[in-house]
């Protein structure tokens, strides 16, 4: 059975975050997150469709009325 608890490691010394499992000797699988590093940066629409969308109907009411809704039928 996996289990996944959170430890920081730093010189040598491994240190548990939040609550967890004591375990005696074991099998671990590590995955290195690197603190500050963001594995995907703020993505941004394309400069070429800028100024090219448009509102339909009411920003607050729906375009088209309750019961033309295929959901709620």
């Amino acid at each position: 059975m996996q289990q996944s608890y959170e430890a920081y490691y730093a010189n040598g010394v491994l240190t548990w975050l939040g609550k967890h499992h004591p375990i005696g000797p074991a099998r671990v699988k590590v995955t290195l997150v690197e603190e500050g590093i963001s594995p995907a940066g703020r993505r941004h629409p394309s400069p070429r469709i800028a100024g090219k969308g448009e509102t339909r109907g009411e920003l607050i009411e729906p375009i088209a009325e309750e019961q033309d809704w295929d959901g709620l039928n």
